[in-house]
């Protein structure tokens, strides 16, 4: 599998307060218009403790993309042992799930 290139990697971050939902910016210095192709298969594993942004996750990934290969993990550990087991592209990864320091 070619590597990712890395016009395709954008700064993603998610913020989120009480009342307020989540909002996940993406910073790119690249035109929307680039003309690059999405690769045609892709593995990603997506870690959060939170079932419904999994299925969201999954979900709207599934809409753009139905061949691209998506694994879920509900925390650190089975992330862990999911890594262990395969070779994924990306990894998404909340990085304040109750049960990782």
């Amino acid at each position: 599998r070619e590597p990712i290139d890395p016009k395709f990697i954008h700064d993603f971050h998610s913020s989120s307060g009480a009342g307020t939902g989540e909002t996940y910016p993406i910073e790119s210095d690249e035109e929307e218009s680039s003309g690059h192709e999405l690769p045609e298969s892709l593995s990603i594993l997506f870690v959060d403790d939170d079932p419904i942004l999994r299925k969201l996750f999954t979900r709207s990934i599934r809409t753009v993309r139905p061949a691209w290969r998506i694994r879920e993990a509900s925390n650190g550990e089975t992330a862990l042992r999911l890594v262990e087991e395969d070779k994924f592209d990306l990894i998404f990864m909340d990085m304040y799930m109750a049960s990782v320091e």
